[in-house]
């Protein structure tokens, strides 16, 4: 399974991905949502983790997570898309509502237990 992880926290995204098995997964990590969005066109990805936060500090010129999301579901309809977060889930859960995301995202969890993306992953 091929991954595009679009993150604001490279250390956070890879202690997250400590726990899938290398060999089961290709898991590609980047920070700008432009050059992400240039990934998208140029290779097929089976899921596209975003990372909440985004954008990154000091790229105030890219769009935020849930302009992303919302280009990516536009745009490549078949790739699944998941939401990452570091803390305070409801309130994340709550915007996602509020931007009309809630559906066909699974939210995840990125501090804490590293093997959460790979349970996630396996079902």
């Amino acid at each position: 399974m091929k991954i595009l992880f679009i993150t604001s926290n490279l250390f956070g995204a890879k202690l997250l991905c400590s726990g899938v098995e290398a060999e089961l997964h290709s898991i590609v990590l980047e920070e700008s949502v432009n050059k992400a969005l240039e990934l998208l066109k140029q290779d097929d990805f089976d899921k596209v983790i975003v990372d909440a936060a985004l954008p990154a500090c000091g790229r105030s010129s890219e769009m935020n997570s849930w302009d992303l999301i919302r280009n990516i579901q536009k745009q490549y309809s078949d790739t699944e898309i998941i939401l990452a977060c570091d803390l305070l889930f409801p309130a994340v859960k709550e915007a996602c509502e509020q931007h009309g995301l809630g559906l066909g995202l699974d939210i995840i969890i990125e501090i804490g237990d590293p093997n959460s993306l790979e349970q996630l992953l396996s079902t």
